[in-house]
């Protein structure tokens, strides 16, 4: 990758910011979980034999179950890093790492009509781990897992000045932001925190499949998939010796 990736813009170091935030919040709440995981034990397996070819198998998909909706987002291409900056792969497919990066490769998102998403968003996640649904529609299914991780405010997580560009009508590209956000399309993700000298990533490392529905005034505006076509990704796996 070309070094001037790695000179983050001002609106990046707040989606650092707000993703740090909401890790040390979850921190603390996955706290009483600890107790629920005392026999985790770490799965090992032989060395990788599998490839990770840079801008194939570490890609990410994002986009749209739907194009009637107020909002539409189209194929957008992530690329997955590790720290080293090094394409981040398990078993030859795409992996999540903290610390690590996300490169915005590709995409556009099309908004049909004016919103006020800072104001009135909710974002209402579904997540599931290894088949296990973890939140369902914006509501938790763990007594353990708090509800705000399954819905919050879209401004929680992306930055207001993103959410006033993406929230006017046309169709918003990544140069259109570039320029009037100064947007970088290398996102850090930040380093895990620990509970007790547990990293929350060993807990909930796995295959996940996430889809988001963001919510305005009582209207779905848009419904995503991470990744594209109902495709898991995979969060913090790695081989052992």
């Amino acid at each position: 990758m070309q070094s001037e990736h790695l000179e983050l813009g001002p609106i990046n170091s707040v989606i650092n910011i707000k993703f740090s935030i909401i890790i040390s919040r979850l921190m603390i709440s996955l706290q009483i979980a600890l107790c629920l995981v005392a026999s985790f034990q770490t799965s090992s397996s032989a060395p990788s034999k599998y490839k990770c070819e840079d801008g194939i198998d570490n890609l990410l998909t994002v986009a749209s179950t739907s194009k009637d909706l107020p909002i539409v987002l189209k194929h957008t291409t992530i690329l997955a890093y590790d720290a080293q900056m090094q394409p981040s792969c398990y078993k030859g497919k795409a992996n999540v790492v903290l610390p690590g990066y996300f490169v915005v490769t590709g995409g556009e998102l099309i908004t049909k009509k004016d919103l006020n998403l800072v104001d009135n968003g909710q974002a209402m996640m579904s997540i599931n781990i290894d088949g296990d649904d973890i939140c369902s529609t914006g509501g938790s299914d763990k007594f353990y897992m708090p509800d705000w991780i399954c819905q919050f405010e879209v401004t929680t997580l992306i930055p207001k000045e993103l959410i006033e560009v993406l929230q006017q009508s046309g169709t918003h590209t990544i140069e259109e932001l570039q320029d009037k956000i100064d947007f970088n399309t290398t996102l850090p993700l930040p380093e895990s925190p620990s509970v007790l000298g547990l990293s929350l990533i060993d807990l909930f490392k796995g295959v996940y499949k996430v889809r988001a529905v963001l919510v305005s005034n009582k209207e779905r505006v848009v419904d995503v998939l991470f990744q594209e076509g109902g495709k898991s990704f995979q969060l913090g796996m790695y081989d052992e010796a």
